[in-house]
C-alpha cells in the first residue's frame, strides 16, 4: 500500500544520505534531509523534527542559506505540532527579522502566523504582509501558506466556516496538502455542529488513500466526532479514547488538546469522562500559552442549559506545506 512504499521511499533516501554522509557530499546530504523530513511528517512528527533539526545544523555549518530557511520553516511547523512553540518562534521569529526573498517571506512568516494566532496575539498586520507579499503569485506553493495561516487566524477568531474552507482550499492546492488539510476542515465543521460538512471532510480524507499513524488518528478523532454529533455517545466515548491515546503516542499535544476541546465541545460537559480530559487538556493549553483555545475550553465545560454544541470563538508540513524538496 501507500504507506509501504512511503516507508520503502524514506529507506531510499536514508541510504542515499548515508553515502553522502561517507563522501563528503553535503549538498546531496542537505537535499536527502529536507526530503525525508518532509516524507516522515505524515508518519512520525518526532522523526521529522530530528531530521530538520539535523539538516539546520547542517546548513549553518557549511553556509547554505537557502537550506537553512528551509529547514527552519519545517522545524517551525513540526516544532509547533509537537508542542515547542517558543523554539519554534525562536527560529522563525529570529529570521524575520532579517532581508528574506519573497517566497522565503511568506513560508516562514505564514508558519509563524499560525503560532502567534494560536496564542491569541493580534495577527492582523502580518496576514496583511502575508498577503502583499503574496500578490500576483499565481504558484499554488506560496497560497498554501497562506491559507493555512488564514484557517488557524479564523479558527482562533471563532470564524468556522472561513477556517474551514481556507484549509479545503490547502488541501485542494497540492495531493501532499490533503490528508492534513481535510482533517483540519473538519475541526470547524465538528465545532459548528455541521454533520453533512464532516461527513463531506471525512470522505475527502479516505479518497486521499494516504494511511499511517498519523493519518489513522485523524481518522478516529474525525469520527469520534461524528459519533458525538450523532448521539452515539458510547461509541463516541470508545473513539475519543482511541484517538487521544494515539496522539500522546505520537507526541503531538497540539493535536491531543484540540481533539479534547473537540470532546468537551460536542459531548456532555458532566460526564467523568470528559472532565478528566479537558483536565489533561487545560494543562497543555495553559503550557502552550494557547489562550484562545483555554477560553473555548473553559466555555465548554461551563454549565449550559443547551444541549447544542457550543460554536463560540476560539487555530501542516506535507509536500507543499513545508518548504518542498526539489
Amino acid at each position: 500500500g501507500l504507506l509501504g512504499r512511503l516507508r520503502e521511499g524514506i529507506g531510499v533516501i536514508r541510504a542515499g544520505e548515508e553515502l553522502a554522509r561517507d563522501n563528503g557530499l553535503d549538498d546531496i546530504r542537505l537535499d536527502a534531509l529536507l526530503a525525508r523530513g518532509f516524507f516522515q511528517g505524515e508518519i512520525d512528527v518526532a522523526a521529522a523534527l530530528d531530521c530538520n533539526r539535523e539538516g539546520l545544523a547542517l546548513a549553518r555549518r557549511v553556509g547554505d542559506r537557502s537550506a537553512m530557511l528551509r529547514f527552519i520553516n519545517n522545524f517551525g511547523y513540526f516544532a509547533f505540532l509537537a508542542g515547542d512553540w517558543d523554539g519554534a518562534l525562536a527560529e522563525l521569529d529570529g529570521q524575520l527579522a532579517e532581508d528574506l526573498e519573497r517566497a522565503d517571506l511568506i513560508a516562514l512568516l505564514g508558519t509563524a502566523l499560525i503560532v502567534h494566532a494560536c496564542r491569541g496575539e493580534l495577527v492582523t498586520e502580518g496576514l496583511a504582509e502575508l498577503e502583499r507579499a503574496f500578490a500576483g503569485d499565481t504558484g499554488r506553493h506560496g497560497m498554501i501558506f497562506l491559507e493555512d495561516a488564514k484557517a488557524n487566524a479564523a479558527l482562533t477568531d471563532g470564524r468556522l466556516g472561513d477556517a474551514r474552507a481556507a484549509w479545503r482550499h490547502m488541501a485542494e492546492l497540492a495531493a501532499g496538502n490533503a490528508p492534513a488539510g481535510f482533517y483540519q476542515a473538519a475541526r470547524p465543521a465538528l465545532w459548528d455542529g455541521d454533520v453533512a460538512a464532516v461527513q463531506t471532510d471525512l470522505a475527502a480524507l479516505d479518497a486521499t488513500g494516504v494511511h499511517g499513524g498519523v493519518v489513522e488518528v485523524r481518522r478516529t478523532t474525525i469520527r469520534a466526532g461524528l459519533a458525538a454529533l450523532e448521539g452515539r455517545t458510547a461509541d463516541a466515548l470508545v473513539l475519543y479514547r482511541e484517538a487521544l491515546r494515539g496522539w500522546h503516542d505520537l507526541g503531538l499535544p497540539w493535536d491531543e488538546a484540540l481533539t479534547g476541546i473537540d470532546m468537551a465541545t460536542l459531548l456532555d460537559s458532566s460526564d467523568p469522562d470528559v472532565r478528566t480530559v479537558a483536565e489533561s487538556t487545560r494543562e497543555i493549553l495553559v503550557r502552550l500559552g494557547a489562550k484562545p483555545f483555554l477560553q473555548r475550553l473553559e466555555g465548554a465545560m461551563a454549565p449550559s442549559t443547551s444541549a447544542e454544541p457550543s460554536t463560540s470563538g476560539a487555530t501542516r508540513p506535507t509536500e507543499s506545506r513545508s518548504a518542498t524538496p526539489s
